[in-house]
């Protein structure tokens, strides 16, 4: 269904290096098939995360990319960085 007739919005998820590469993989499956599509898909990355999920991400990326921003940090979150990227985001002052 096109988003036409409701209001914008993003899903925000964390990737952490202990995920479960099938359960992103389910997870991402899941967002992107709803009825109503998200406009944007952010996945913040909270430190190294390893090949097979970053694969995982990569692929669906690659599949959607005109809604997928992936933000990558090298060391663990806080709440300081998790704030200035949810504003980033949502105020659209950031790269994709």
């Amino acid at each position: 269904m096109s988003n036409d007739k409701f209001p914008a919005f993003s899903v925000l998820l964390s990737v952490y290096k202990d995920e479960e590469p099938a359960f992103l993989d389910q997870a991402l499956e899941s967002i992107e098939d709803q009825t109503v599509k998200p406009n944007q898909i952010v996945a913040v990355v909270d430190g190294p995360i390893g090949s097979e999920l970053d694969a995982v991400l990569k692929e669906h990326q690659n599949q959607n990319t005109d809604i997928y921003t992936i933000v990558r940090y090298s060391l663990g979150f806080d709440f300081q960085i998790a704030f200035e990227t949810i504003r980033i985001i949502f105020t659209g002052d950031g790269a994709r």
